[in-house]
């Protein structure tokens, strides 16, 4: 055996070792817990620190019933199914054209091409609308082909009929 092979392998050892004891510390609580959660009193009080002998799923019963985790599970489902709902309206594809030259057939293409559920046409040529002002006129195209013509609002009305109109699309 080289000079080489020996140092390479006290090298491993040397890093082997802690992280075996660094996973064992992270792992026996773990472990712990869930063996001493199956003991009984009895089993426990006689033996805290050895395997489950007599393995018994009464005490996950017990603190089902008393700490009312029928409850805690009913609204982590109606918090679950809301964050779905949600995440499927923020998630749905939308895309914005600012078009200056034919502006429904380049927002029709820009919409096919990048495979997005809505575009939302927004017009230099519109007076008022834009860039400088509090207000905006846009065109919604969905994948339908369905286009919405909005007249001159104020912004925070256009991300209203925006968001409608992604709502309308999930449903």
């Amino acid at each position: 055996m080289s000079a080489t092979s020996k140092r390479d392998r006290r090298i491993l050892w040397t890093a082997t070792i802690p992280m075996a004891l660094l996973a064992a510390s992270c792992i026996y609580p773990v472990w712990f817990a869930l063996n001493t959660s199956l003991k009984d009193n009895r089993g426990y009080v006689l033996d805290r620190f050895g395997w489950a002998t007599d393995p018994s799923l009464a005490n996950f019963v017990t603190a089902w019933d008393r700490a009312r985790f029928s409850e805690y599970f009913v609204n982590s489902l109606i918090v679950t199914a809301g964050a779905v709902a949600l995440l499927l309206v923020v998630s749905s594809l939308a895309g914005f054209a600012l078009e200056t030259d034919d502006e429904l057939p380049n927002a029709i293409s820009k919409l096919k091409r990048k495979n997005l559920d809505i575009i939302i046409l927004n017009s230099l040529k519109d007076e008022g609308a834009g860039f400088g002002h509090d207000t905006n006129r846009v065109t919604i195209i969905d994948h339908n082909n369905n286009i919405d013509k909005f007249e001159l609002k104020t912004k925070g009305e256009v991300a209203s009929d925006i968001l409608q109109k992604i709502v309308s699309l999930v449903q």
